[in-house]
């Protein structure tokens, strides 16, 4: 195989890796209908509630909507589930049903969201259901599994995915349950429709701190401000795990964005479970180091009633996020039932969880955890990382070693100075690629296009590829340049004058060749030392992220190691690149599934106001390079096959003034892009103004029933 193809069929591994990544992203299952029996999930049910919810208008809290027709139409719709169920045969009642409805919730906290806040509130609602397992009798003493989402909206909102869809699937869950009369009874279970989510956690609040079915002991309080002790953690004795529902954007798939914390049973019960798992510890890294302007009432029953559990969410279509459309018609068929069909599953699962009847689950372990197109939940305990870092050490420095032994002759050795120049040039490139996306994106402003990517994320890389592109492969033919140089000092000092003019016209090739081999191997060195100073960042921090560098370190080793065996046995040119492009596959799905979900989450982001200082074409085009720099970390050195493919320093020359130009060409094509969707929508949606989403905070009661006063102002109820 010729190494141009070589070369287009190298980067075709990354144009596969994101095709598959993007197909699995947006994968949800089909609707089930409405005729089905109560114990499956149904789609069109749970949506038929969801209009009447969503029908009710903007719920704010303290607003008629909010506390008196969406409080009624769901006690309404629980209370004829009840009734269903109460007419079943004896034998197939399972549970025993329990009402507690309050909105008379009154108290205080503070929270270091946005700064710092002292919230107070009055009037709050919470609708909980709760139901207990008839057989066995000791049932009714264990804790229980807490289901919860909030009702309200935010201001401007009617609310239909957040979090109107997620009631609605709780609802859908209890009638699930109830019907179910072959399902594993151990734990009660508790359902907390609260109405005060968007006032800072208000209604989870009042729940788990003055709830008789959710309250903590006073010895595991902090007796200054209220919220549970360390020590606390899953030693709740009303409830021992929650499962919160929340949305970001309007469907596709949810997401598990926090788990735990330690705990990892939770976590197992979820991969046993979920018949489509999707979930990383990188938004977990993410969300809790408050990257992203948002939370959620997970943080208070962590934090306040000392119990461990998962936090799902929606992060597609996130640009409807708190707007005027976030409507039912907005939110993708299909994503409701993949909602539900794998919160019910985890519910079950842990109904039969044993550490979920402990009063202190013994495993504090952390945990890293992903999964693997949406088919396959992997959870490893952080501590096996460590073991994963010594093996990539000594194998890459084993590897080095005996690359290095290999290529005594040819005027150059893979020395620690070179070395360390093609981890430089690798991280430029990087660094490159960013800024000249970055620069680019400024020029969308200028040109009065800026945020045509906002409503279809999958167009960025119409708009930043090419400039990824150019700076990465920049700096790596400057590395070739300095290597073709140190090889052609080598050449010259082996052969004597009259030699080296007799042969005049083929030392230059040679140098060309030896050149490109040397040149793959140096880039390839420094890529892997690039990634595995990642490993060492990303475990010196505590990051469950450690998984993306440690993957493609592991499988870029492999597949290098496959590659020279192979080509020292004189495999066929296709075994050998079919096994090289299988490892080089594997790890960049991987990362590309990473890179398109962190690109779904944080592209909507870009639409709220305050969310970053530099303009939004700015830093998702520099975010998005970024991303595209490191998947192609592994496939990178294949560019120097193709610079010395063709001898003499003219074709080289031609080559990357060619390079230049496509680069050139694919940008023009992206500036006239943004100027034909400026103009009058050539793209069909593209021209759709970017809308705005600002965070409003009243601080009159009167207007949303509660007061949110910043940390240090005096309060007005004082």
């Amino acid at each position: 195989m010729s190494e141009t193809p070589r070369f287009a069929l190298a980067f075709g591994v990354v144009v596969l890796a994101l095709a598959v990544a993007l197909s699995r992203h947006t994968n949800v299952p089909d609707p089930k209908p409405l005729d089905i029996p109560n114990h499956e999930f149904s789609e069109e049910r749970t949506v038929n509630f969801l209009h009447k919810l969503a029908d009710l208008g903007y719920k704010n809290v303290g607003s008629k909507a909010n506390e008196v027709d969406a409080k009624n139409l769901i006690i309404t719709e629980l209370q004829q589930i009840v009734t269903q169920y109460k007419k079943l045969p004896a034998e197939q009642q399972l549970w025993d049903v329990e009402f507690s409805i309050q909105s008379d919730y009154n108290g205080t906290f503070s929270i270091d969201f946005i700064g710092g806040f002292r919230s107070l509130y009055s009037g709050l609602t919470n609708i909980v259901l709760r139901i207990t397992p008839k057989i066995p009798v000791e049932a009714k003493s264990r804790p229980a599994i807490l289901v919860s989402s909030h009702f309200d909206s935010g201001i401007g909102s009617v609310g239909a995915a957040d979090a109107g869809a997620c009631i609605a699937i709780m609802v859908e869950m209890v009638r699930n349950f109830l019907g179910d009369k072959h399902m594993v009874t151990e734990y009660p279970m508790m359902f907390n429709f609260n109405g005060a989510e968007e006032t800072v956690l208000m209604a989870a609040h009042a729940f788990v701190t003055t709830h008789p079915w959710a309250k903590l002991p006073e010895d595991l309080v902090h007796p200054q401000n209220g919220s549970a002790l360390k020590t606390s953690l899953g030693k709740n004795p009303h409830i021992r795990a929650v499962v919160n529902l929340e949305a970001a954007g309007s469907g596709g798939r949810e997401m598990v964005f926090q788990a735990g914390p330690r705990h990892g049973w939770v976590l197992e019960a979820y991969k046993r479970a979920a018949k489509r798992p999707f979930g990383n510890s990188l938004a977990q890294d993410v969300f809790q180091r408050k990257l992203v302007p948002g939370d959620t009432d997970f943080r208070i029953y962590r934090d306040f009633g000392g119990i461990p559990g998962m936090d799902f969410a929606w992060i597609s279509t996130g640009h409807v996020y708190h707007t005027s459309q976030d409507l039912v018609e907005n939110i993708k068929a299909g994503s409701i039932q993949r909602y539900g069909e794998n919160v019910v599953a985890l519910i079950q699962a842990l109904q039969s969880t044993p550490e979920l009847g402990t009063p202190s689950p013994s495993d504090e372990t952390d945990y890293m955890f992903f999964d693997i197109l949406g088919s396959y939940f992997v959870l490893l305990p952080k501590f096996w990382t460590t073991v994963v870092c010594v093996v990539c050490i000594v194998c890459l420095w084993k590897y080095t070693l005996v690359l290095e032994r290999q290529t005594q002759s040819g005027g150059v050795k893979l020395t620690a100075p070179l070395t360390w120049l093609a981890m430089v040039c690798v991280l430029v490139g990087i660094a490159a690629g960013s800024l000249t996306a970055a620069v680019s994106g400024g020029f969308w402003q200028v040109l009065n296009a800026d945020m045509r990517w906002y409503a279809h994320h999958y167009t960025l890389p119409l708009f930043f590829a090419a400039q990824t592109l150019f700076g990465n492969v920049a700096c790596q033919a400057m590395l070739y340049n300095v290597v073709f140089k140190a090889v052609g000092r080598g050449q010259s000092r082996v052969l004597t004058p009259s030699q080296e003019a007799k042969q005049g016209l083929r030392v230059e090739p040679d140098c060309h060749k030896i050149a490109a081999v040397k040149a793959e191997a140096l880039a390839f060195h420094g890529g892997m030392m690039c990634l595995f100073v990642l490993v060492v960042l990303a475990f010196w921090e505590g990051l469950g992220a450690i998984y993306i560098p440690l993957a493609l370190l592991i499988f870029s080793l492999t597949g290098r190691i496959a590659h020279h065996t192979l080509t020292a046995k004189h495999a066929p040119e296709w075994c050998v690149f079919l096994a090289h492009s299988v490892c080089v596959f594997i790890p960049t799905v991987m990362f590309a599934q990473v890179a398109v979900a962190v690109v779904d989450a944080f592209a909507p982001i870009m639409g709220r106001s305050g969310a970053t200082a530099l303009t939004p074409d700015i830093t998702i085009g520099g975010l998005t390079a970024a991303l595209g720099g490191l998947m192609c970390v592994p496939i990178l050195p294949s560019v120097h096959l193709w610079f010395g493919a063709h001898t003499g320093a003219k074709q080289s020359v031609v080559r990357g003034l060619l390079f230049a130009s496509v680069c050139v060409v694919l940008c023009v094509v992206c500036v006239c892009l943004g100027c034909m969707c400026t103009r009058g929508g050539w793209v069909a949606g593209l021209c759709v103004p970017p809308p705005q989403i600002t965070s409003l905070l009243s601080l009159c009661p009167l207007l949303i029933g509660s007061c949110v006063c910043r940390a240090g102002l005096p309060s007005p109820f004082r």
